[in-house]
């Protein structure tokens, strides 16, 4: 009589879990493809980001490259230009002292005194201009200065913006 009852009983759990595994296998099958799906897609999203943020960096790697490039080598003609103008005004100083003092080498001391004071001015002059010049470089160069940090303000604002 156990015989009897046991196997329905085993008969029946069988056919259950048989049955059972029927109605899951489609189930398994559609979540295995839903993941597979949303892995691939997930992938190449995080692929497609990568890419543009490696391209964003190497776009404002350039652009900054190029910025301070440009104006760097502006700084240097401005600089080499009036270095070459003041160069020239103290030479051009420099030579009239020298001429003045030939000139009244035997003079008299109130001539002295006077070729003194003419030597004072010229050189004074000189040294005005020199003043001038570097006070223009030296604004040129601050005003290069705030540009290029402005500039790399602007682009750290859109890595940054790229890496949000």
């Amino acid at each position: 009589r156990a015989q009897l009852i046991s196997r329905p009983i085993s008969t029946s759990l069988e056919a259950g879990v048989t049955a059972s595994a029927a109605h899951m296998r489609p189930m398994i099958t559609k979540s295995a493809a839903f993941v597979s799906k949303h892995a691939s897609k997930s992938a190449a999203l995080m692929s497609k980001h990568a890419s543009q943020l490696s391209s964003s960096l190497q776009s404002s790697a350039s652009k900054c490259t190029a910025f301070v490039s440009k104006h760097v080598s502006k700084s240097t003609a401005f600089v080499s230009k009036h270095a070459s103008e003041l160069r020239s005004s103290l030479q051009s100083s420099l030579h009239s002292v020298v001429l003045q003092i030939t000139m009244w080498a035997s003079v008299s001391k109130e001539h002295t005194l006077a070729w003194l004071a003419s030597a004072q001015a010229t050189l004074s002059a000189g040294l005005q201009h020199l003043t001038t010049l570097l006070l223009a470089i030296w604004a040129r160069l601050t005003l290069q200065l705030t540009a290029l940090k402005g500039a790399l303000a602007v682009q750290l604002t859109a890595l940054k913006s790229v890496l949000a």
